[in-house]
């Protein structure tokens, strides 16, 4: 892996100069690519994107092969959607609607540090879990399972956000999460799975399963193997999310008013 991006540092500097930002599309990385000349053509292209959006930080091009920390993909998956959904974003700091069930940033994320208010979003909201002992662990690197289950519920989110109703509470919650990923099973054309490495007993195969499904994950190594125990590279999360936005063409969305607005209903975090 190390060799695919060996010469990645150098070409998302010189992409990142001599391409305008919003020449590409994002519809155009959806097939699956199996060269590393391909993938890091790929990687070049989200990283380029993703940092024009202001979703990564200078690092992320600079270093794209080094794992992520925890505290890498909560600020980078808060600011994508501080990107496409910024009045919600805004809702969100100001109403805090998990906050009176007494959620907040873990504790060990310090106030001033970079991740914090991304830190406070996202893992009061449920996306991450502490550790047993309620820390974070921000340095900590994560692995691609892991990355995957909060990819797939940004995937949840954002679906859930765009279709519904005015008139209907947004319901983020594990049951409402667990629903979603079977009426994707129902709809899905094919059982074509795309890694082979994932038994279904797995606790993430449906998060994976989904996201293949809809599009976000492609074959990265040319393997069929989706390696979820390895640590997930800065390149892949980058890349992964601007498949996201890609799976909803949210480059064409222009949000009026908030629509990422959860109920809190009494369980863990918003929407319970």
């Amino acid at each position: 892996m190390l060799s695919l991006f060996a010469l990645l540092p150098l070409a998302v500097q010189s992409f990142a100069q001599d391409s305008p930002v919003g020449t590409s599309s994002i519809a155009e990385g959806n097939a699956i690519f199996e060269t590393p000349d391909a993938m890091a053509a790929q990687y070049t292209e989200a990283l380029t994107m993703m940092y024009a959006w202001g979703a990564v930080r200078e690092d992320f091009l600079k270093h794209p092969e080094e794992p992520a920390s925890r505290y890498d993909e909560v600020y980078t998956t808060a600011q994508f959607f501080h990107h496409f959904f910024p009045k919600s974003y805004v809702y969100l700091l100001e109403k805090k609607p998990y906050s009176r069930g007494g959620y907040g940033a873990p504790p060990d994320i310090p106030p001033d540090h970079w991740s914090a208010e991304s830190g406070e979003l996202l893992a009061a909201c449920g996306f991450f879990a502490g550790y047993p002992d309620g820390v974070f662990k921000g340095e900590s690197s994560i692995l691609r399972y892991e990355a995957a289950m909060v990819a797939s519920k940004v995937h949840f989110i954002i679906s859930q956000s765009l279709t519904a109703s005015g008139s209907v509470p947004l319901d983020y919650g594990f049951d409402a999460y667990t629903r979603y990923l079977e009426s994707m099973k129902m709809g899905a054309t094919s059982s074509y799975a795309l890694f082979i490495d994932i038994p279904e007993d797995h606790w993430a195969y449906e998060a994976v399963w989904s996201l293949s499904e809809s599009g976000v994950l492609i074959d990265e190594f040319g393997d069929s193997g989706f390696r979820g125990y390895e640590n997930i590279s800065r390149a892949t999360l980058a890349l992964w999310l601007y498949k996201l936005a890609g799976a909803f063409d949210l480059e064409d969305f222009v949000e009026t008013e908030p629509v990422l607005t959860p109920t809190y209903n009494g369980g863990s975090g918003c929407g319970g």
